[in-house]
């Protein structure tokens, strides 16, 4: 895959060292997503912070979750958000502090 086909398409806002070191089950799952046309728009680590919990780390993915929502997978819960202020719906790993989240497909991230 060459540079201009990557998932990261072309956003700064993306560090493909949040995306390389996500693991487990949500690694999984952002691949499935990834494979069926979904794409990576923003990464965050908290670091010490508090947002969304200390040491957290999020991807954001562009538009709502493609593949079908996994909602009993040990140590990982999944939620969904009306609030468009954030996102629509994400998977947070309790062990590893990994949120992969899912936007609401209606912002045009390419301007």
């Amino acid at each position: 895959m060459s540079k201009s086909d990557s998932p990261l398409k072309r956003f700064s806002n993306v560090d493909e060292n949040v995306v390389k070191n996500f693991s487990g089950t949500l690694k999984t799952i952002l691949e499935l997503e990834l494979a069926a046309g979904n794409r990576i728009v923003e990464t965050f680590e908290s670091k010490e912070g508090s947002f969304p919990i200390a040491n957290a780390t999020m991807i954001f993915l562009a538009m709502p979750f493609k593949t079908p929502i996994q909602r009993n997978i040990k140590d990982i819960e999944y939620t969904e958000s009306t609030d468009r202020h954030y996102w629509q719906g994400e998977y947070f790993d309790k062990e590893t502090r990994q949120f992969l989240c899912c936007g609401f497909g209606d912002v045009n991230f390419e301007k």
